[in-house]
């Protein structure tokens, strides 16, 4: 992720992805979604985006790099997110998805 072709877009016949378009401009290590279409990418911190790739929080995190996250814990309302110095555990308003 990250690079000037990535981005959604519908698959062909035989699976290539045509039509693709720039989701964000940032690139990313760890990408993870929450139910409501957002999209959460590491690098340093956390950025959420909307699912129009509107900028819409930026997660400070106390660490030179956040390389990846998840959604877990009870009813999947935790996100963890793994940076070079330690594991942090953030409780959340919103779940993610399997």
């Amino acid at each position: 992720m990250g690079g000037p072709d990535d981005g959604p877009g519908p698959c062909a016949a035989d699976g290539r992805l045509t039509n693709r378009q720039l989701f964000v401009a940032q690139g990313s290590d760890g990408m993870t979604i929450d139910h409501e279409g957002n999209v959460y990418l590491t690098g340093q911190g956390v950025t959420v985006y909307s699912p129009a790739g509107q900028r819409l929080q930026h997660i400070d995190v106390p660490a030179a790099w956040t390389a990846n996250l998840c959604f877990g814990g009870r009813n999947r309302k935790t996100l963890f997110i793994t940076a070079s110095e330690a594991v942090y555990v953030l409780p959340m308003r919103v779940h993610g998805v399997w």
